[in-house]
């Protein structure tokens, strides 16, 4: 019995030790690996060195070659040494504010398990003018279903250089709405005649009196007496 059980015992020593040798050694990955991204956030938009800019919006490539979540800090400021202006965004986009005439810099600290990875620091230089902010909370609101609809307002905010501003309404019964007013100076309650079970749609253009112009979105509602 003795010798059928040592016989027993050997027989699964031999089998686990052909299994231990059938699997892999664990590998250990590290910051050297070829798997790990070792670049750095590139191809700002705006450009670097771009003068004449008027967007509010920036951007950066960062090619990430694995399944880590990928964070950035963000660096801005009108020094060569810009302050840290937000963190831990998951995004490859961030929206800033700036003012006309200015020479802006910034740079980007992409963030993962491996360490952290510092883009060049990139320049660019806004017009002496800029455009309008984007016309943003529409009312009706987007995509609502209304019981009584009798005007049209928006909220146009505030221009960055403080000019006057003017706008013209998109308006009608297709996505792709017809000029319905002019030089409007005014954002609130435009006066409209609206019809039931009708969707509509509707977009302002702002004007500053400087040749610039900002788009807004189109919206939509219905109403349902």
């Amino acid at each position: 019995m003795k010798k059928a059980n040592y016989l027993y015992g050997l027989i699964i020593l031999v089998l686990l030790s052909g299994c231990y040798k059938l699997m892999p050694p664990p590998v250990e990955i590290t910051s050297d690996d070829p798997s790990y991204n070792h670049g750095k956030p590139t191809s700002p938009f705006p450009a670097d060195g771009a003068i004449n800019v008027k967007t509010i919006d920036l951007s950066w490539n960062y090619d990430v070659l694995n399944n880590y979540n990928t964070t950035y800090d963000i660096y801005f400021g009108r020094y060569e040494e810009p302050d840290l202006e937000a963190s831990n965004i998951t995004e490859k986009n961030y929206t800033i504010s700036i003012d006309s005439d200015e020479t802006y810099y910034w740079k980007v600290v992409a963030k993962d398990q491996t360490g952290s990875y510092e883009s060049d620091t990139w320049t660019f230089t806004t017009v002496n003018n800029l455009p309008p902010y984007i016309p943003s909370v529409p009312n009706p609101e987007n995509n609502s279903t209304n019981s009584y609809v009798s005007y049209l307002s928006w909220d146009y905010g505030l221009d960055p250089d403080h000019d006057n501003v003017t706008y013209s309404l998109y308006f009608g019964t297709t996505e792709n709405p017809p000029l319905f007013a002019t030089n409007l100076e005014s954002a609130s309650n435009f006066d409209v005649i609206i019809e039931d079970f009708i969707v509509y749609y509707w977009k302002i253009i702002a004007y500053d009196g400087n040749g610039n112009s900002t788009e807004g979105p189109v919206w939509s509602f219905i109403v349902y007496d």
